[in-house]
């Protein structure tokens, strides 16, 4: 990856758990990060915020990790995006509460939309979500788009070399004739030969560089179809992409990169069509 790692800080543990992620990948990633608190003034004091910041800095640099950071004002109406793209991040990591999506992001509205418009690939944690140090087990959405096809590099650029799981789910109209399922929703059983002949080079690919493959294909919504298998593998990361244009309520993978960012077992890794 080329340029920093950008990590929002609320100080909360959620987002001391973002840091720690983010720390863990860094010497993968390039080995710098940029940490940013968006300052609640007057209500919250410039010294004790300062104060929260050098200490967490501090901790990034004992780990022999380069690590700068900044207060700016949230008067200013500041966007993370707008950050990430001044400081050249390749990378922000996140957190994020699941109650409601997004609307309860640690960073409030911040999250929806950085997620829709950083420049490069977000990473959220939600409450509960495990954060092992190095994703093995990686759980792809895929649709064959620029998006989730750059979700996927940028997960390989994390170091990821274990157990990927490709996921490709049907998008497209219910099939009126099967039957209703809360869960789920039957949809057309996609051409299996095609998909498979389509993955065929990232799949040679991922093999080279050391990686188990699997390939899961089915005729089920994909926001479901996506956690079950996160949770039943135990992965340790979930990589999605999104058409920056109009957010994640047109994600890639049909409307459910918000449900799957809300409920995931683990970090989600999205990447943004310009990204």
């Amino acid at each position: 990856m080329h340029g920093p790692i950008l990590v929002p800080l609320d100080f909360s543990p959620l987002s001391d758990r973002a840091l720690d992620l983010a720390t863990a990948w860094a010497p993968a990633a390039g080995g710098t990060l940029q940490l940013v608190h968006l300052l609640e003034a007057p209500f919250e004091p410039w010294e004790s915020a300062r104060e929260q910041l050098v200490l967490r800095a501090g901790r990034v640099g004992d780990r022999g990790l380069q690590c700068t950071s900044r207060i700016v004002d949230r008067a200013q109406e500041t966007r993370i995006s707008d950050i990430a793209r001044s400081v050249g991040a390749a990378l922000v990591v996140m957190g994020t509460h699941g109650r409601t999506g997004w609307e309860r992001a640690v960073l409030g509205s911040q999250a929806e939309h950085t997620l829709r418009n950083a420049p490069c690939p977000v990473v959220t944690i939600a409450p509960g979500a495990s954060c092992p140090a190095a994703p093995q087990t990686v759980v792809v959405g895929l649709d064959f788009s620029p998006a989730s096809l750059a979700a996927t590099s940028a997960v390989r650029e994390l170091g990821a070399t274990g157990h990927w799981i490709l996921v490709h789910a049907a998008t497209g109209p219910p099939d009126p004739s099967a039957r209703r399922d809360t869960r789920r929703e039957a949809l057309p059983v996609p051409d299996r030969g095609d998909i498979d002949a389509r993955l065929e080079p990232l799949v040679a690919e991922l093999r080279r560089g050391g990686g188990q493959v699997d390939i899961r294909v089915q005729n089920h919504g994909a926001a479901p179809l996506i956690l079950e298998i996160a949770e039943r593998e135990r992965a340790d990361l979930i990589a999605l992409g999104t058409h920056a244009r109009s957010g994640l309520v047109r994600a890639l993978l049909g409307s459910v990169a918000a449900d799957v960012v809300r409920r995931a077992p683990c970090p989600v890794l999205v990447a943004q069509e310009h990204a």
